[in-house]
């Protein structure tokens, strides 16, 4: 079985056009470009990436679970998220996907949530996954990069003096001052 992250595979997989069997001539590629208009002002030309996810618990191997198209923000994210859950894809997983949904923290495409849970990578540059165990264990203790937030680089974010962020950055705010003790 081949690894359909890696990029001449990849390539046919967004090419293929059985995908859709009532779609006549609709490419994989062509369907996710038509969903990612909404979110991107150039999903025309954005570019796109594998999305692999592997949760050493439920899989035995990393598996392609969507597709990250890059472009131009129409509002304030970068990446559109197409989620592909296939059918070859663990039961014990999809029940674990199904059972972080209903939590209702806006994490709804299997992308988001392996994602969010550094259970997922997206391979940017091409590179192979051949050490997967050792880099989805890295990704998991923080040491490497999904690469998500870097390709979601979204719009300035106002802060209260009027002045706007120009990088990603992380605002924190002193909650529990001397006076909210006192309260």
């Amino acid at each position: 079985m081949s690894n359909l992250w890696e990029p001449n595979e990849f390539q046919k997989l967004l090419q293929a056009t059985a995908v859709f069997p009532e779609e006549i001539d609709e490419t994989l590629e062509s369907h996710i470009r038509s969903l990612a208009k909404t979110y991107l002002r150039d999903w025309r030309t954005a570019e796109m990436y594998p999305v692999v996810g592997y949760h050493e618990k439920f899989q035995d191997t990393p598996a392609l679970i969507g597709v990250a198209v890059v472009g131009t923000p129409r509002k304030d994210k970068s990446v559109y998220l197409f989620g592909i859950e296939d059918e070859d894809l663990p039961d014990e997983l999809m029940d674990w996907i199904d059972t972080v949904m209903e939590v209702g923290d806006g994490l709804d495409c299997i992308c988001e949530i392996m994602l969010a849970y550094h259970r997922a990578i997206i391979p940017i540059n091409g590179e192979s996954l051949l050490d997967y165990w050792t880099i989805f264990a890295e990704v998991l203790d923080g040491s490497r990069s999904t690469n998500y937030l870097k390709l979601n680089a979204g719009q300035p974010t106002k802060v209260s003096t009027g002045s706007l962020l120009t990088k990603n950055t992380v605002r924190t705010e002193e909650v529990f001052n001397k006076s909210f003790r006192k309260e």
